[in-house]
C-alpha cells in the first residue's frame, strides 16, 4: 500500500476514533438559551427522518463533540449553538460515522442535503463562504487530476514533437487559472473562515521544465512559500494537518521499506517543525498530531525524532499534556526499562510484569470494541500456540469499560494468556503509564524487562518471534 493511501486510512481511523470517543463518551449536553443574539444551525436532510446525529467542531484533526440531535419526521434539524463554541470548521455526523463538513462563523446558517450523499448534495441557503468553498473544493479536485495527467505527459511525451509545446502551455494555463480562481474567492470571503482556510490552499508555481524528481524536489523546497501559520483561528479547522499530510506525501516512496520510509519522512518532518516552531500553538497541535499518527503505525524512529526535536525546540509550550506524552515516549523507547504493571485478571488473580523476568513478554493493549484488535489477536494466539523454543509469555491489558464484552471475546477466541481488566477504559493505570492513546498497542519486552521493540502489526510480531528464536520455523 502506498504511503498516500496509508495516510488516508490514518485520517479515517483517527476520525472514527475521535468521533466515537467524543460522541459516545464526552458529549456535552446543550444548554437552554433564551436571550437574544443566539445563533443557530438549521437545515433539512432528505431521507433522514428520526435519525440521530452528532455535531462536533475541529481542533486540528481532532473532533470535539458538543451536542447530539435528532431529525424530525421531515428530516429537519435546528440547533442553537452554545456561546462557548468558537468560529470553527464543524462536522455533522451520523451514527455510521458518515457526515458533512462546513464552516461556522458565529452566524446562523441553513443547509440542505440528502442522506444518500451528505457532502456531495450539500448546499447552503445563506452562507456565501460555505457555498463558495464547496464550489472551490470541486474545482480543486478536478484541477489536481488534470495537473497530474499533464505532469505525466510532460514526463513521458517526446519533447521534440510539436504537441509537447501545447502540453507546456496547458500546464502553465491551468496553474494560472487555479491561482486566479482561488484569489477571487479569497477576496470575496476575507472575513469568513472559509476564505481564511483557502489561504492555505495557495501553491507554488511549478515550471514545466522541471520533470519527475526535479519537480518533487522543487515542491519540497517551496511547498510552504505562500503559507503562514499565524492565524490562530485556523487551529479550529483541519487546514494545518491537511497541509502536513500533503507535504509528507512528497517524501513517500512506495518502493521504500519501512526503515527507508522513516528516514525519508524524518527529512520532511524536520522542515515542518522548523517552519512551525515560531507559532507555538500550531507547533504543539501538529506535533501531537504527528505523534498520534506515527505511533499508530509503529514508526518508532519517527516518533523518537519528533520527541527529541520537540524537546530541543525553544518554543513556548501551550500544551502540558503534550509535554507529558513526550516524556513518556522517551521513557518507553527501545532499550529502556518497561514500567511495572500490576493488575487483576478476569479470574481476580494478581498479575505483575516483574514476575515474568527471565521470559520474553509480548505486552498488548486492546479493547473488545476495537476492530483492528479483533483481527490481530487471533493471529497472535495462533502464533503463541506453536511450540516454544524459549520462554515466551503474553500479557494483555484491556482498554475497556464493558467487562462482559471482554469475557465474551476471551471465551469465544480461546485466549489463554493473562487478561488484566479493571473496567476503567483509557484510565486504567497501565494504559496511563505506557502512554496508550490507540489500540492495539504492543511492546516486546526482553528477559531483563527492558523494551526491545514496539511492533505495530502481526508481521512485526512474527519477525521478532523468529529473530529471538521463540518459535520453531517448521512448526505448524
Amino acid at each position: 500500500m502506498g504511503f498516500t493511501n496509508i495516510f488516508m486510512d490514518l485520517q479515517q481511523d483517527f476520525m472514527k476514533n475521535h468521533i466515537s470517543k467524543f460522541i459516545l463518551i464526552s458529549v456535552i449536553s446543550l444548554l437552554s438559551y433564551s436571550c437574544l443574539g443566539q445563533t443557530s444551525i438549521s437545515g433539512k436532510i432528505e431521507g433522514a427522518a428520526g435519525m440521530k446525529l452528532g455535531i462536533a467542531y475541529y481542533y486540528g484533526e481532532n473532533l470535539r463533540a458538543f451536542d447530539s440531535l435528532r431529525c424530525n419526521e421531515n428530516g429537519e434539524v435546528n440547533l442553537v449553538v452554545p456561546k462557548y463554541i468558537p468560529p470553527s470548521q464543524m462536522c455533522i455526523l451520523t451514527q455510521q460515522n458518515d457526515g458533512f463538513q462546513f464552516f461556522y462563523d458565529g452566524k446562523s446558517l441553513t443547509f440542505h442535503t440528502n442522506i444518500s450523499a451528505l457532502q456531495d448534495s450539500l448546499n447552503f441557503i445563506d452562507s456565501k463562504g460555505n457555498t463558495d468553498f464547496l464550489k472551490f473544493t470541486k474545482y480543486e479536485v478536478r484541477y489536481e487530476k488534470i495537473k497530474e495527467l499533464l505532469e505525466n505527459m510532460l514526463d513521458e511525451y517526446p519533447h521534440e514533437l510539436p504537441f509537447y509545446q501545447e502540453i507546456i502551455d496547458e500546464y502553465n494555463l491551468r496553474q494560472i487559472d487555479y491561482e486566479a480562481t482561488l484569489n477571487k474567492i479569497i477576496t470575496e470571503n476575507q472575513e469568513n473562515l472559509a476564505g481564511k482556510y483557502l489561504m492555505t490552499r495557495r501553491k507554488p508555481f511549478v515550471s514545466p521544465n522541471l520533470l519527475g524528481e526535479e519537480r518533487k524536489n522543487f515542491l519540497k523546497q517551496h511547498f510552504f512559500d505562500k503559507i503562514s501559520f499565524d492565524d490562530k483561528g485556523l487551529l479550529y479547522t483541519n487546514a494545518y494537518p491537511r497541509l502536513v499530510i500533503e507535504y509528507l506525501e512528497l517524501y513517500a516512496n512506495p518502493n521504500f521499506d519501512k526503515k527507508k520510509l522513516e528516514i525519508s519522512l524524518i527529512e520532511g518532518i524536520k522542515i515542518i517543525m522548523s517552519i512551525l516552531q515560531p507559532y507555538a500553538e500550531a507547533y504543539d497541535m501538529i506535533t501531537e498530531y504527528l505523534l498520534d499518527g506515527f505511533q499508530n503505525f509503529g514508526f518508532e524512529r519517527v516518533v523518537q525524532f519528533i520527541s527529541e526535536r520537540y524537546e530541543q525546540g525553544n518554543c513556548i509550550n501551550t500544551n502540558p499534556h503534550l509535554t507529558s506524552r513526550i516524556e513518556i515516549s522517551k521513557r518507553l523507547s527501545p532499550g529502556s526499562p518497561a514500567p511495572e504493571i500490576k493488575g487483576k485478571d478476569l479470574r481476580d488473580h494478581e498479575i505483575k510484569l516483574s514476575n515474568y523476568k527471565g521470559n520474553y513478554v509480548l505486552l498488548i493493549f486492546w479493547g473488545s470494541w476495537c476492530n483492528h484488535c479483533s483481527a490481530l489477536l487471533p493471529k497472535i494466539a495462533s502464533l503463541y500456540a506453536r511450540p516454544h523454543q524459549k520462554k515466551w509469555e503474553i500479557i494483555t491489558v484491556v482498554i475497556d469499560t464493558n467487562l462482559r464484552a471482554v469475557e465474551d471475546s476471551v471465551r469465544n477466541n480461546h485466549y489463554t494468556w493473562p487478561v488484566i481488566a479493571d473496567g476503567k477504559g483509557w484510565d486504567t493505570p497501565p494504559a496511563i503509564d505506557y502512554g496508550i492513546n490507540v489500540t492495539p498497542a504492543m511492546f516486546f519486552i526482553g528477559p531483563d524487562l527492558n523494551i526491545i521493540a514496539k511492533p505495530s502489526d502481526f508481521s512485526e510480531v512474527l519477525d521478532l518471534a523468529l529473530t529471538y528464536g521463540l518459535i520453531k520455523i517448521n512448526s505448524h
